[in-house]
């Protein structure tokens, strides 16, 4: 009975926890809807990061013909950064940074 509540406090614990450990990082992209040819601000942040540079993955999510693209930025003390990118001819793209949810941004033309 009592490694039950030891079990039961240790998985909730750790429940409580992972929330928190994965919303260390925050990655966002503007405007929410890219129009082609513009520029999209990336901003990312991150503290455990701190002075660092990261890759953000960005793709076209198409499976006939994958397209990817690469941006990398540089965080200063607190962990912030940010970067442009041109919005290239694509039906939307998504965004990947460590530790980040992933976002996903429609394309108009």
């Amino acid at each position: 009975m009592r490694s039950r509540f030891l079990f039961a406090a240790l998985a909730a614990s750790l429940l409580a926890a992972s929330p928190a450990l994965a919303q260390s990082a925050s990655l966002t992209v503007n405007p929410d809807v890219l129009t082609q040819g513009e520029t999209a601000k990336i901003q990312y942040k991150n503290p455990s990061r701190a002075n660092q540079a990261i890759t953000v993955l960005i793709d076209n999510g198409s499976r006939r013909n994958p397209q990817t693209a690469v941006v990398e930025i540089v965080l200063d003390a607190k962990g912030e950064g940010s970067a442009t990118w041109p919005v290239p001819d694509w039906a939307g793209a998504k965004f990947n940074a460590p530790e980040a949810t992933e976002v996903f941004c429609p394309i108009v033309r």
